[in-house]
């Protein structure tokens, strides 16, 4: 949704990359039922806890490296471990001057709320010294809507 609504005007290439087929159903409808969207759209369905980033690029004859990597809403249903693993996959397919931008919520451990959370967030602070573990740079804000508590960051290995 980010990616079409708000970079298909400046982009030159999106990809999006899903494990679940319905969500990149989704995405595939909205370029058909929008004539203003990017057509240079890839869609691979992968599972990034288990394959790099570069493999689902190559196994899909993409030559590109990203200035720019959304991964918004999915941070928090992964481990630590398979994040390291995610964030090492992402770091080689970014540009050297390449940004991540990420969304989550704050949230506590307890009850079935978020059962299928594996990671948790007490803060926006937390957050960061998570993300500080991966990238040099990290800038971050909050929002609080309908009791929902919103982290957005940016990360990059140079300043931002």
């Amino acid at each position: 949704f980010i990616s079409q609504n708000f970079f298909h005007d400046i982009s030159k290439t999106i990809v999006s990359i899903d494990l679940d087929e319905s969500a990149l159903k989704r995405g595939k409808d909205r370029i058909k039922n929008h004539k203003f969207m990017n057509k240079n759209h890839h869609f691979i369905q992968g599972d990034i806890e288990k394959y790099e980033i570069k493999e689902l690029k190559n196994l899909n004859n993409l030559d590109i490296k990203f200035n720019f990597v959304i991964f918004n809403a999915a941070i928090e249903h992964f481990t630590t471990d398979q994040l390291k693993f995610i964030f090492d996959s992402i770091k080689k397919i970014l540009t050297e001057d390449g940004i991540v931008s990420l969304y989550t919520v704050v949230e506590e451990k307890k009850g079935d709320t978020f059962h299928h959370h594996e990671s948790f967030y007490k803060s926006k602070e937390h957050f960061e010294d998570i993300l500080k573990t991966y990238f040099k740079y990290t800038k971050s804000y909050e929002s609080l809507v309908e009791n929902r508590h919103n982290i957005y960051a940016v990360v990059s290995n140079v300043k931002i």
